[in-house]
């Protein structure tokens, strides 16, 4: 669709306290890692988009270099307050009138206007999606209609592909976080009969939330609790400065965790986000009669944070593990980034589902 032919592309995966790449090559025996890259991005006052925006353009950069990828052609995407995804049912109408039907429902249930957003959607075969299987919109069948709809304010858009472009590189397509994930889990894994998985890649400023049954629809949510809200509430909590909680779960300061017992807190600091989870999960069952959840794949820059696993462990339904796609994903120890996929693995499923999107 973009005349890219042969050419590479990187998922490149823009989030408020990193930027993280991948590019990826494939054959007959699936993907293989060609370069990952991971950068923080320094910090600067909420109030200051511009500050925010340079340290970002100057990590996009870094990486690029420090990965020394030659292409400049990005797939890109976005999340949170101002994306919105839903998966719906219509009964059978005509091709010509799908369009018109999907923006009725986007303005129906976007929590924002749709006068100054893109609204794209795509139908999908009910009960064999999970193997690829699309809907013809041309299609006769009686039965109705089902797919999945994004809605996204044409300016976190614009924002995205300004960062892109003002780091030398051109955004080729724009995706969306839980659908990135979604194309990841998707090439490897699916839930077993009778049961449905969780994926959850918690952010620095939104979680993202997919509930993916073995048979029928997924459902996602962008949860607006996350990293940051937990960083800054143990901080409050213990009295302390919030760079010093973040050195304790990365466990990159031993004096500082033995005077800091993170452990005391965290579930009383998490209590929102877990309930946030089950709330979603309950209703999402009770509504759509998807069967019990078997696995929780944890995922996301604070997925490695001390004890976190462990907690949701006992807090959410079914079996919560670290999820790091590059467990599937091949690569060897020549590969470029191969300390950061041993480092931050399970920190990267976003953008490596990106970089599955247009190879």
């Amino acid at each position: 669709m973009f005349g890219l032919g042969q050419k590479k592309v990187i998922g490149l995966d823009i989030g408020r306290s990193a930027v993280k790449i991948v590019q990826l090559h494939k054959n007959n025996k699936g993907y293989r890692a060609a370069a990952v890259g991971w950068q923080e991005i320094d910090q600067a006052p909420e109030d200051d988009l511009q500050s925010q925006n340079n340290n970002a353009i100057a990590a996009i950069r870094k990486c690029v270099k420090e990965m020394q990828i030659k292409t400049r052609y990005a797939v890109c995407s976005v999340g949170g307050p101002e994306v919105a995804i839903r998966c719906f049912n219509f009964p059978t109408l005509a091709s010509d009138e799908i369009e018109q039907a999907v923006l009725m429902e986007a303005a129906q249930v976007c929590p924002f206007s749709i006068e100054h957003s893109t609204v794209d959607y795509e139908l999908l075969d009910r009960q064999n999606w999970l193997n690829g299987a699309k809907k013809d919109k041309s299609s006769k069948d009686d039965k109705d209609l089902c797919g999945v709809m994004v809605t996204a304010t044409d300016n976190i858009i614009h924002q995205k592909t300004k960062l892109a472009q003002n780091a030398a590189l051109k955004c080729v397509l724009m995706d969306v976080d839980s659908l990135a994930l979604l194309n990841c889990f998707t090439e490897y894994e699916k839930p077993q009969a009778g049961q449905s998985v969780v994926i959850l890649n918690i952010g620095s400023s939104y979680t993202n939330l997919i509930i993916v049954p073995h048979e029928g629809l997924p459902c996602m949510r962008d949860l607006p609790f996350a990293a940051a809200d937990i960083v800054e509430r143990l901080a409050q909590e213990h009295g302390v400065s919030a760079p010093l909680i973040e050195q304790c779960l990365r466990g990159a300061n031993n004096d500082a965790k033995e005077q800091v017992n993170i452990d005391l807190n965290l579930e009383k600091v998490c209590q929102k986000l877990t309930s946030d989870i089950t709330e979603t999960i309950r209703y999402y069952r009770a509504q759509e009669q998807i069967p019990p959840v078997q696995k929780v794949l944890l995922c996301g820059g604070f997925s490695l944070a001390s004890g976190l696993v462990e907690l949701l462990d006992q807090q959410l339904p079914g079996n919560t593990v670290l999820w790091n796609p590059f467990r599937k994903i091949r690569y060897d120890i020549d590969t470029a980034g191969f300390k950061i996929i041993q480092k931050h693995g399970p920190a990267l499923a976003v953008a490596a589902g990106l970089a599955m999107r247009t190879i």
